[in-house]
């Protein structure tokens, strides 16, 4: 895993990143480019598979979200709103500083909100979407955002286990239960 560093209005964040084409050969640059953004308190091991599947074909990245996995340092005190179009601007500015063209942007449940507002954002870098149990498009009135930040908080702070894990996988995963298991094992 690698850190690259992005800029977010007047602040530098460091943005953990999982790329199988750090080998620049011919070959890994003519691959095509799939970007890869996991949902709410996830973070890059979710598409372990199908990167392992993948990367033989593809250019395969997968980034940890600020607030998530090895980018979970950076809270939204320290980052910025963790919003949407906050994410959507972190996934852009990776895309621009790794020089990416042609890419494909699969994303998973709140990655796909903020993948389909990344191609709105750069519709000339993004060539193609693949939306994994996307979440939907939503606005909140404060009083919902204020209980989905308490909840928020509650899920990074409530002590983790391999059943509570497993218990968020399996619903949105169609994973063999080894697999599961071990997910859930690197997500703690």
């Amino acid at each position: 895993m690698n850190v690259i560093e992005v800029k977010d209005r007047n602040r530098t964040l460091s943005i953990a990143v999982e790329d199988t084409g750090d080998v620049h050969s011919d070959t890994e640059a003519s691959k095509p480019v799939l970007f890869f953004v996991h949902g709410l308190a996830l973070d890059h091991v979710l598409w372990k598979y199908a990167i392992e599947y993948l990367r033989a074909d593809f250019r395969c990245i997968a980034i940890d979200l600020p607030g998530h996995g090895a980018s979970a340092g950076q809270r939204p005190e320290q980052a910025g709103n963790f919003t949407m179009s906050f994410y959507a601007g972190i996934v852009r500015s990776c895309i621009e500083k790794l020089g990416l063209k042609d890419v494909t942007l699969a994303g998973h449940s709140m990655g796909a909100q903020i993948s389909i507002i990344t191609a709105l954002q750069i519709p000339s870098l993004v060539q193609r979407l693949v939306l994994v149990s996307p979440a939907g498009i939503e606005k909140f009135i404060p009083e919902e955002a204020a209980k989905i930040e308490v909840g928020t908080e509650m899920l990074y702070r409530a002590p983790m286990d391999v059943k509570h894990i497993l218990g968020m996988y399996a619903p949105q995963m169609n994973v063999h239960a080894e697999r599961a298991r071990e997910l859930a094992n690197d997500h703690i």
